[in-house]
């Protein structure tokens, strides 16, 4: 049911039979890497996180809440892999919005920071609107538009991922990059890329909470 529900979830059709975009690969990357996790197979999970990272700019921040994910499922036993794999994709992350983005672009800045202008000038001030303005970054991301973003992200498994929080919560990066950004094309799961990492998050939150209810 779960492996049915996957590969009809809306999201991940649309990036499919969009125009090309690497991240439609990404969520076949990210399941080899969350079961090579769960199976503690680390040389495999590196491999498979370095290719999720290199299909979007925002995908290393996923890799990070694999670590941060193996950090609190572990109760901190792995820290020698979440550590190095949080760094890591952390300075993958800014070197490709902050350094590489930039150099290719004519302006000199990354082509996508106009969908953000709103929090900031840069990756550095972004980040400081987000941690001192919540009140802000709610107004924006809790919009009755946003809110039924997430109803029909969820809704092809049934809500089920709200029974695995922990599982649900490695969606937070890509959540944010779709919610916060003005550009409305990224507030579509159909039709468009932009969900298709989302996808295999929610059947695997999915899982975990059908798990827990049983």
């Amino acid at each position: 049911t779960f492996v049915l529900a996957y590969l009809f979830f809306p999201a991940l059709e649309s990036a499919n039979v969009f125009d090309f975009h690497a991240v439609a690969l990404a969520p076949t990357f990210f399941l080899f890497a969350f079961y090579y996790l769960l199976t503690e197979q680390w040389g495999k999970f590196a491999l498979f996180a370095a290719l999720m990272m290199g299909c979007k700019e925002d995908a290393p921040l996923v890799v990070a809440m694999l670590g941060v994910y193996l950090l609190i499922v572990s109760r901190g036993r792995k820290w020698r892999i979440a550590l190095p794999a949080i760094a890591i994709a952390a300075a993958w992350f800014m070197v490709a919005v902050g350094a590489i983005m930039p150099h290719f672009d004519t302006a000199g800045v990354s082509p996508f920071a106009n969908r953000y202008a709103w929090l900031g000038d840069g990756p550095a001030e972004i980040a400081v609107t987000l941690l001192t303005r919540p009140g802000l970054v709610a107004e924006h991301a809790l919009t009755a538009e946003n809110l039924a973003y997430v109803r029909d992200w969820l809704a092809p498994v049934a809500w089920l991922p709200l029974l695995a929080p922990l599982e649900l919560l490695l969606a937070a990066p890509v959540l944010a990059v779709n919610l916060l950004s003005t550009d409305g094309f990224m507030h579509q799961l159909e039709g468009f890329h932009y969900g298709a990492l989302l996808a295999p998050i929610a059947v695997v939150a999915a899982a975990h909470g059908a798990a827990w209810l049983l």
